[in-house]
Parts: structure tokens; C-alpha cells; sequence
């Protein structure tokens, strides 16, 4: 950075409502989900094991639970009050 912070400003829940509708995020956000099922059905499959070491498994498996729970994330995208609402 050039010594000025970059500054994200908030948006409100209608934009949120907005984005999420917009014809593009729905398009991404169904890519997004056909990558969360392709890394399960991979998981479940067993594949992140690797025969050649305990290690390497418990890693390639943290490594695909880890980019599942960022597509969740992703996925779940909401403010407060619709997650208690």
C-alpha cells in the first residue's frame, strides 16, 4: 500500500439483497456451490488420502475442509439480523 489505508465502506442489507439477486452473483454463487459439492464428493471419496504418509493426509485433508468451510462462508454471506431473524 501507498500509506493510505484502503477503506471498505459498509453496504446495507438491501445491497446485500441486491447483490445476492443480481443475475452474475447468481451465476457465481452456483459455481461457487458446484465447487463446495466437487470438494465433498472428493472427500468423501477419500481423496485426500495418501498412502506414503499420515501427514500428508491429515494436511491434504485440513487443506480441503478448509476450502469447504470458505465456500460455506462465502455461501452464507448475511447480516446479523437476518441470521437471527
Amino acid at each position: 500500500m501507498t500509506g493510505e489505508e484502503s477503506r471498505i465502506e459498509p453496504i446495507s442489507p438491501e445491497q446485500l439483497a441486491n447483490w445476492k439477486e443480481h443475475p452474475v452473483t447468481v451465476i457465481i454463487l452456483n459455481l461457487v456451490r458446484e465447487e463446495r459439492e466437487k470438494l465433498y464428493k472428493i472427500l468423501g471419496d477419500g481423496g485426500t488420502l495418501c498412502t506414503d504418509s499420515a501427514d500428508s493426509t491429515q494436511a491434504q485433508t485440513s487443506m480441503m475442509i478448509g476450502n469447504i468451510q470458505g465456500l460455506t462462508f462465502l455461501l452464507n454471506i448475511q447480516f446479523e439480523d437476518e441470521a437471527n431473524g
